[in-house]
């Protein structure tokens, strides 16, 4: 029987490492009726989705053009930010046949060959490569590495008081289970970490890419199209406690709402908190 449970409450400074993450700017909400029109919009989205047929030079070409109308508008957003010094970033192509573009390193965006053939536009391609580059300009990767230490950190923390509450442990079996047992609840907890508050940071990439489209030229209603397929794709109609990214409804709504907050705003800069 487990003596003392008051020990294994969470503690307090697990409690401050939930609440002290989060995004930089004041973002608008979608309303309910926003979601539910959107889920009709993609579950009616044809599939399977209609690809070009595009060589990989065809593809780079198509990429770089975009980066290179984007890039003025995405540095001026960048600048006035406060949490990125870096604004360039060194964009890649990939040769593989998947949906998918990442930022990760210092300044690096990868876009991978389907991004290309699959969009409808030059406008969703747009909005692909500036969240991005609202990753890059929110300082999220550094954000996620911080909270994946602390995590693990934290896990590592609370199962070393579960061990002290079960009392003393002698046998070689025994401090190896322990010490098994720890070392899991680290990668837990750096897994948790990892997902903490990364739905929001999707949702700032989209809102941060808004602005930069808005000022490179291109049509906000073109490029939620990208959004539309996305969601179609990934068929997911609620987001849950541990998605990393926001499920298609609920994504698409926000970045609705998002269009009609940066068409009306008459600095055209985000919104700092």
């Amino acid at each position: 029987m487990m003596r003392n449970p008051a020990r294994l409450l969470v503690p307090a400074t697990a409690i401050a490492f939930v609440g002290c993450a989060g995004v930089g700017h004041e973002m608008p909400l979608a309303e309910a009726h926003l979601v539910s029109n959107a889920a009709v919009e993609i579950t009616s989205h044809p599939m399977p989705l209609q690809k070009r047929v595009m060589s990989a030079e065809e593809a780079e070409a198509m990429l770089h053009r975009v980066y290179n109308r984007l890039l003025p508008a995405a540095q001026e957003v960048c600048e006035q930010s406060d949490e990125q010094d870096t604004c360039w970033w060194d964009v890649d192509y990939a040769d593989e046949r998947d949906f998918n573009a990442y930022a990760t390193k210092e300044n690096q965006i990868v876009v991978y060959h389907d991004v290309m053939t699959t969009v409808g536009s030059d406008d969703e391609l747009a909005m692909v490569l500036a969240h991005e580059m609202g990753h890059h300009i929110a300082d999220h990767i550094d954000e996620t590495k911080t909270r994946a230490a602390t995590g693990a950190i934290l896990g590592a923390i609370a199962m070393a008081a579960v061990a002290a509450n079960a009392g003393p442990c002698y046998s070689y079996s025994c401090t190896q289970n322990m010490s098994n047992a720890v070392e899991n609840s680290a990668y837990l907890g750096a897994a948790i970490g990892n997902l903490t508050f990364s739905v929001k940071q999707e949702k700032e990439s989209d809102y941060l890419s808004a602005y930069i489209l808005h000022r490179a030229g291109y049509s906000l209603m073109e490029s939620r199209g990208v959004l539309v397929k996305m969601g179609a794709m990934s068929q997911r109609m609620e987001t849950g406690l541990f998605d990393t990214h926001p499920a298609g409804p609920d994504r698409l709504a926000t970045y609705d709402a998002v269009i009609s907050h940066v068409e009306m705003d008459e600095d055209g800069m985000p919104d700092a908190k």
